[in-house]
C-alpha cells in the first residue's frame, strides 16, 4: 500500500479559476519526489493540501489518503507528528529566539516528556551537524543556517512525510547543494518520504526517485529523472528546466532519437563529451554567444572605499568596497550568504550610509524630479511591498501616488505577465508570481536606476528567459540595473558585468566570462562540464554550438 495517495484532487480559490485539476498521484514509502513547473502552476497549493492545517481557503473535491486513511480525518497532533512542512522563507516558520528553543518548540507543543525531548534534540542536532549553533540567537544565523534549523526542528518530531516548498530559494549555490545532500541523507538513512517543489535542479535532479511536472494545475508527466529528456523533448517550456547535462545531450546526441538514460550530473556530462572525441578546444572564444560587457558608459553612482557595520561594536560587513553603477548596464552581484551583497545594495542606493568612504550619486536635473530621485529598490522579501487586498489595488495606488497614467500600468502588467493575478490577494499567489508583481510595482515610475535583491528567486526557467530579455530592454533604454542573485546561470547569460563579493570585499569583477571561467564552484554547470574539453564554454549553448560546428 502506498504511503500517500492523491485521488482526483481538484481545488478552486474563491476569486480565481481552478488551481488544481484532477490530480492523481501515488507515492510509496521512502520515495523522494520532486514536483516542478512554472510559477503559478499549482505546486505550492498541492503541497499545502497534503497538510490540511495549511490548506488555503477554497472549494476542494477529491481525496488524499495517508497510510490508507483520509488525511482530513487526522487531528492536529497527528498532522504535526506525521507530516512535516518546511516553507520557502524560514522567517515565516521560526517562532522563537534561540536555536535550541526552536528545536524544542514542536516537541513541547506535543507534550513530549523532557527526557525524550532532550534525546531527540541532541540526536537531530548531531545528525545535521548544528551543535555549534545550539545556543546562538536565531537572528544571528545566515539564511542557510535558518533553513537547516527549520528542517532539524521538523525532523525532531520524527515525521513519516516531509514536504518542502522551494526551501533553497534564498541560499547560495554551495549552501543549496549541501541542503539537498542533507535531504538525501534523511531519505536514504532514515527512510523518510520527501516531496519537494523546486526551480533549482542541477544538484537535485540526480537525487530524486521521480519527477512530477505540472502545468496549469495538472500533472502532465511523472517519470524517472533519467527519462525526462525523452518524455519532454517536444515540450519547450518544461524541457528548458532540465539539468544542463541533459539539455546538452538532447541537442547533440548523434545517431538516434532515443534520449532515455541521458546524463544527469556534471560527471556524466563530461563523460559524454569525452566520448565525442572532437577537437573542440579549437573553438574561438568570440564564437560563443554570451552577453559581454558593454563599452563604458557614464557612471550614475560611485561607491568609493565604503566601510559599513550595523552596530558600533559589531564586525564590518563592507570592507573598503569600491565600484561604479553605470547607465545602460546590468550589473549582477554574486557571492555566498553573508558576503555583504544586500548591504552593498542598500549602501549604493543611499538607504544606509557608510561610516568611512563615500557614495556619490551623479544625477541630472530630470532624475531629481522623479519619485525617489529616479531610484527604485526591490527588497529581498517582496511581501513587504504590498499592503492592499489585491495586486490591482496595489498597482493603482502606486499610480495615483506618483501620478502615473493608466496606460503605463497596462504596459508594465503586460511586460511582467501578471494579468491573471491582478485580482488576487498578494498572499494567495505563488512566490514567483509575487516576485513579478513586486517588480512591476517598482517599474511603474520608469526609474533610471533599479536595485533588485534576489529578484529571480521563485521564478521558473521559462519566465527567467523573458525576465532577462526585459532587463536587457531596460538597459538598452539607458536604465542602470543592479541585481543581487544566487542564480549563476542567469547572471552568466544576461549580465553585462558581474561583481563577486566575499567577506565584504570584491574578489572578482568583469564580464561574465572573465568572472566565471576560473571558478570551481561559483560558475555555471556548463563550464564545469566542459572544463578541459571546451575550456572557454560558460553556457550550455556554447557547448552545443561547439559540438554542432
Amino acid at each position: 500500500m502506498a504511503l500517500l495517495e492523491i485521488k482526483n484532487l481538484t481545488f478552486c480559490y474563491p476569486k480565481g479559476g481552478q488551481a488544481l485539476k484532477d490530480i492523481n498521484l501515488s507515492i510509496e514509502q521512502s520515495e523522494f519526489i520532486l514536483i516542478c513547473g512554472a510559477s503559478g502552476c499549482g505546486k505550492s497549493t498541492l503541497l499545502r493540501h497534503i497538510k490540511p492545517v495549511l490548506r488555503p481557503h477554497g472549494e476542494m473535491t477529491g481525496e488524499i489518503l495517508l497510510d490508507g486513511s483520509p488525511i482530513d480525518e487526522m487531528d492536529f497532533r497527528a498532522q504535526s507528528e506525521q507530516i512535516g512542512f518546511v516553507m520557502q522563507d524560514p522567517e515565516m516558520q521560526i517562532v522563537t529566539d534561540k536555536v535550541w528553543h526552536e528545536l524544542a518548540f514542536g516537541l513541547e507543543s506535543l507534550g513530549v516528556d523532557n527526557r525524550s525531548m532532550r534525546l531527540r534534540i541532541a540526536e537531530m542536532a548531531s545528525f545535521f551537524g548544528i551543535q555549534g549553533l545550539f545556543d546562538r540567537p536565531v537572528s544571528m544565523l545566515s539564511g542557510g543556517e535558518k533553513q537547516l534549523v527549520c528542517l532539524t526542528s521538523v525532523m525532531a518530531m520524527q515525521p513519516k512525510l516531509v514536504l518542502l516548498d522551494e526551501p533553497t530559494s534564498q541560499l547560495d549555490p554551495i549552501a543549496a547543494g549541501e541542503f539537498f545532500n542533507t535531504l538525501k541523507r534523511i531519505n536514504s538513512e532514515l527512510g523518510t518520504t520527501i516531496i519537494i517543489t523546486e526551480h533549482r535542479f542541477e544538484s537535485l535532479f540526480p537525487l530524486v526517485d521521480r519527477v512530477a511536472f505540472m502545468r496549469n494545475g495538472k500533472i502532465v508527466e511523472c517519470c524517472n529523472p533519467a527519462d525526462a529528456a525523452q518524455k519532454l523533448r517536444n515540450d519547450a517550456e518544461l524541457f528548458s528546466v532540465l539539468p544542463t547535462a541533459m539539455r546538452i545531450y538532447a541537442e547533440t546526441c548523434l545517431g538516434g532519437h532515443d534520449l532515455n538514460g541521458a546524463p544527469l550530473t556534471v560527471r556524466e556530462g563530461r563523460e559524454y563529451l569525452s566520448t565525442l572525441k572532437l577537437d573542440l578546444n579549437s573553438q574561438n572564444n568570440d564564437s560563443f554567444q554570451i552577453h559581454n560587457s558593454k563599452r563604458l558608459s557614464k557612471p550614475l553612482i560611485r561607491v568609493h572605499e565604503a566601510w559599513f557595520r550595523y552596530d558600533r561594536d559589531s564586525e564590518d560587513v563592507l570592507r573598503g568596497l569600491s565600484f561604479e553603477i553605470r547607465a545602460g548596464e546590468l550589473t549582477c552581484v554574486i557571492g555566498g550568504n553573508g558576503a555583504g551583497k544586500t548591504t552593498a545594495l542598500l549602501v549604493a542606493a543611499g538607504i544606509y550610509r557608510p561610516y568611512r568612504g563615500k557614495v556619490q550619486h551623479i544625477r541630472n536635473g530630470d532624475a531629481a524630479k522623479m519619485p525617489n530621485n529616479g531610484v527604485a529598490m526591490l527588497m529581498q522579501n517582496p511581501r513587504s511591498s504590498f499592503v492592499k487586498d489585491s495586486v490591482r489595488e496595489e498597482l493603482e495606488s502606486a499610480c495615483r501616488a506618483h501620478r502615473i497614467p493608466a496606460s503605463r500600468m497596462s504596459e508594465v502588467v503586460s511586460l511582467m505577465e501578471i494579468e491573471p493575478i491582478l485580482d488576487s490577494h498578494p498572499y494567495d499567489i505563488s512566490g514567483g508570481e509575487l516576485q513579478r508583481a513586486a517588480i512591476a510595482r517598482i517599474l511603474l515610475p520608469s526609474p533610471n536606476i533599479v536595485f533588485l535583491d534576489e529578484a529571480t528567486k521563485g521564478m521558473d526557467a521559462f519566465f527567467k528567459a523573458k525576465f532577462g530579455a526585459l532587463l536587457r530592454r531596460l538597459t538598452e533604454g539607458g536604465t542602470a540595473v543592479v541585481l543581487v542573485s544566487h542564480d549563476i546561470e542567469f547572471c552568466a547569460e544576461f549580465a553585462d558585468r558581474c561583481v563577486m563579493l566575499f567577506n565584504g570585499e570584491i574578489t572578482a569583477e568583469g564580464s561574465p566570462r572573465e568572472v566565471f571561467l576560473g571558478n570551481s564552484f561559483y560558475t555555471t554547470a556548463a563550464n564545469r562540464i566542459a572544463r578541459g574539453i571546451i575550456d572557454s564554454a560558460v553556457l550550455a549553448e556554447d557547448i552545443i554550438s561547439a559540438v554542432k560546428n
